[in-house]
C-alpha cells in the first residue's frame, strides 16, 4: 500500500483577522512528486512555511511519517520559543525558496558544507584540535557535497563564488544544497521561476532524477503548468486559502473549479470574464 509521508489535516493560518489558510487537507505519498498550485495569493507559500517550520499553524495538524514513527510537526513547532525551522530540517524536511537565498560571497562548495553543519555534531575543542573524528566528518561532508554537485552538473564550478553563477545554475545549487542534507521530503518553492524553456526542461529532468535515482519525495509550488503537468503524480489546487481540487494532472486539468479559479467565469449579461 502507498505510504503517506506527509499528512496535513484541517490546516488553518490566521494573520490577525486575515484567514490565509482555511481547512486545508492533503497528503504526500512517499516517493511521489506532488504539486501545490493556485492563483497568486492562494496560500501556497503559507502552506510551505507551515510545513517547513517558519509559521506555527493556527489550527490543524501536520504529521510526518518517517520509519514508521509519525511525528507531529505542529506540536514540535509549538514547543519552540525561537521558531522550529531548524528542528524541522533535522527531522528530514528541506526546502528551497522562490527568491534565491544562497551565500553569494561563499564558494559553491562552501554553500553545501554550511548546509551540513548540523550533521558534523562536534564540539569546539574537536574542531580546534582537528581530531581524527572531526577530520573524518569534514571529509565526509566534502565528499557528499561533491557528489551532489555532480548530480546537478555543477562539479566544475565547486570553487566559484555562488553569486557569480548564471541564474539557472544558482537554482540548481539551491536544490543541491537542500538534497545534501539527505531529506525525506524536499519542498521546492517555484524552482522554475526566471528560467528559460531549455532550463525548465533540464529542471524537469533533474526533479525526475531525484525521485527515480535518489528516492526523493518532492513537494513543489510552481506556476509553470507545463512543468507541473509533465512531472507531477498528484496535484493539490488552492484558491483563497482553501483546497478546491486534488488529483492526477488529468483530473485537475479538467476540473471546472480549477478552470474558474485560473480563468474566471463568463458573466452571461456582459459576456466578460470575471474572477471566480
Amino acid at each position: 500500500m502507498p505510504v503517506q509521508l506527509l499528512t496535513v489535516r484541517d490546516l488553518g493560518m490566521r494573520f490577525g483577522g486575515i484567514h490565509a489558510l482555511i481547512g486545508v487537507n492533503f497528503s504526500v505519498e512517499a516517493g511521489s512528486i506532488t504539486a501545490l498550485i493556485g492563483p497568486n495569493g492562494a496560500g501556497k507559500t503559507t502552506v510551505f512555511n507551515c510545513v517547513t517550520g517558519f509559521y506555527p499553524p493556527s489550527t490543524g495538524s501536520m504529521e510526518l511519517s518517517v520509519g514508521g514513527a509519525p511525528q507531529d510537526l505542529g506540536a514540535l513547532l509549538a514547543s519552540q520559543f525561537f521558531g522550529g525551522s531548524h528542528r524541522i530540517a533535522r527531522i528530514g524536511i528541506a526546502r528551497t525558496f522562490q527568491n534565491i537565498r544562497l551565500f553569494r560571497d561563499m564558494t559553491v562548495l562552501e554553500n553545501l558544507l554550511v548546509a551540513q553543519h548540523h550533521s558534523l555534531n562536534h564540539n569546539l575543542l574537536s574542531g580546534f584540535f582537528r581530531t581524527h573524528s572531526y577530520r573524518a566528518a569534514e571529509q565526509a561532508a566534502i565528499d557528499n557535497a561533491i557528489a551532489w554537485l555532480t548530480v546537478v552538473g555543477l562539479r566544475d564550478s565547486a570553487n566559484r563564488l555562488a553569486g557569480t553563477l548564471p541564474y539557472g545554475h544558482q537554482r540548481r545549487l539551491e536544490i543541491a544544497r537542500a538534497m545534501c542534507t539527505h531529506p525525506c521530503l524536499i519542498c521546492l518553492d517555484e524552482p522554475a521561476a526566471g528560467l528559460n524553456p531549455r532550463e525548465t526542461e533540464e529542471l524537469a529532468a533533474l526533479i525526475r532524477q531525484l525521485r527515480q535515482e535518489h528516492r526523493a519525495t518532492v513537494l513543489l509550488i510552481e506556476h509553470d503548468m507545463s512543468l507541473v503537468m509533465g512531472i507531477s503524480d498528484h496535484i493539490v489546487v488552492l484558491d483563497q486559502g482553501r483546497v478546491i481540487a486534488a488529483g492526477t494532472p488529468q483530473v485537475v486539468a479538467n476540473s471546472p473549479e480549477v478552470i474558474h479559479a485560473y480563468l474566471g467565469v463568463e458573466d452571461s449579461q456582459s459576456n466578460t470574464a470575471v474572477p471566480a
